[in-house]
């Protein structure tokens, strides 16, 4: 299986994450993702450059992080990130949805920042952290009856808090959120978490 990355990205770790979860390590070849080259062997597996990229060896080719997640998640008799049935499976897919989604307001507000000066929107800058605020504030209030599990919504969720620290630290997204701070401080230790750090992790 071929990974295609980039550093930095959460959607990345996420599914990097994911593979040192599960001991697939010796299975999974990380590559850096050429996004500018549209010849490059990322654009052969994901025809939009979309990283995440995973070509797997079946010729099945899997553009999105919650895909290559819950593929990597069947290739493994070693962990369960993506429980098999009954409401586990869907409050684990629920939390991955809403912690995608505050990656993605994360992402959208770097996107606006960088755009050419004279072209930025405060305006449209501020509704996507507004909105990365809320999904917070909703996770703070679910965080307190999270147990010790460590499925696919807790790993993009893990993924979600470190991006906004590393790259958002004047939003103190812990601050007045004392559940959710708990929560992280529980598996930031954690081998994998350590190993795909967005201040530490390269290709």
């Amino acid at each position: 299986m071929k990974l295609f990355s980039a550093p930095v990205s959460p959607f990345v770790r996420k599914a990097v994450l994911a593979v040192h979860e599960l001991g697939l390590n010796d299975k999974v070849e990380i590559v850096k993702g050429d996004y500018n080259d549209e010849s490059s062997d990322l654009f052969k597996c994901s025809p939009i450059g979309k990283i995440p990229a995973m070509a797997a060896p079946d010729g099945i080719n899997l553009c999105d992080s919650q895909l290559i997640v819950a593929y990597l998640d069947a290739q493994s008799d070693q962990a369960e990130l993506l429980p098999a049935s009954g409401s586990a499976r869907w409050e684990a897919l629920a939390s991955e949805a809403l912690a995608d989604g505050l990656m993605d307001a994360g992402v959208d507000v770097m996107r606006e920042v960088r755009r050419p000066e004279g072209t930025i929107s405060s305006e449209i800058e501020q509704k996507f952290r507004d909105r990365a605020v809320a999904v917070l504030d909703r996770f703070e209030q679910e965080a307190a009856s999270y147990g010790d599990e460590f499925h696919v919504g807790r790993i993009s969720l893990l993924c979600a808090l470190d991006y906004f620290s590393f790259r958002f630290a004047d939003m103190e997204w812990q601050k007045g959120r004392p559940n959710l701070v708990a929560w992280h401080a529980k598996f930031t230790d954690r081998a994998s978490a350590k190993a795909t750090h967005p201040a530490t992790w390269t290709l």
